[in-house]
């Protein structure tokens, strides 16, 4: 078993299109997707600590 992890971007049509090259050919897998959305908040752009 082998795990990918992966960052992508779903456009406004809501089709996440996924090209993921592995090593496996001529084969039968099972795929799971666990889809964790990322929030941005305000946070990350403001300065930490002083000054």
């Amino acid at each position: 078993m082998q795990t990918i992890t992966l960052n992508s971007h779903v456009a406004q049509d809501g089709i996440l299109d996924l090209y993921i090259p592995i090593d496996v050919t001529n084969a039968d897998l099972t795929i799971t997707f666990i889809l964790k959305p990322i929030y941005y908040s305000e946070q990350q752009n403001k300065p930490k600590g002083k000054g």
